[in-house]
């Protein structure tokens, strides 16, 4: 998502077009130019045709926790980074971490489309 802006800004190119993307240097080679993003979103869509139920794996990330989760289980998976650097310690199932994992929840479904959305891109960017 953030290559195309930054190579094209390194290039010295004018917007050829509209892009969710932010620069990751400038000419200059400044870091982040653009400022950070306050969270990253990955997905692993599995193809129907391999002769397997396709499988959704969503995961949020922020500066401080990680959420998983699986579409066809509902199986989740929930990091918190400053304790668990590593993400060795699911703490999925902690009534503790509730709120944080809502929140985070929250993001995969304002940004991500439902399960089984193949093969269309997933993401809207």
């Amino acid at each position: 998502l953030d290559f195309f802006p930054t190579f094209q800004s390194l290039a010295g190119i004018d917007e050829i077009a509209p892009s969710r993307g932010i620069r990751m240097v400038d000419t200059d080679l400044n870091l982040t130019p653009d400022g950070e993003r306050d969270h990253a979103i990955s997905e692993w869509r599995m193809h129907p045709d391999n002769g397997a139920i396709t499988d959704d794996i969503l995961s949020v990330r922020t500066r401080d926790a990680r959420y998983v989760h699986y579409s066809n289980s509902g199986e989740e998976e929930y990091y918190e980074h400053n304790e668990d650097p590593f993400e060795l310690d699911n703490r999925a199932a902690d009534p503790a971490t509730e709120g944080s994992r809502a929140k985070l929840k929250e993001l995969l479904v304002q940004h991500c489309p439902e399960r089984g959305n193949w093969p269309a891109p997933a993401a809207p960017w």
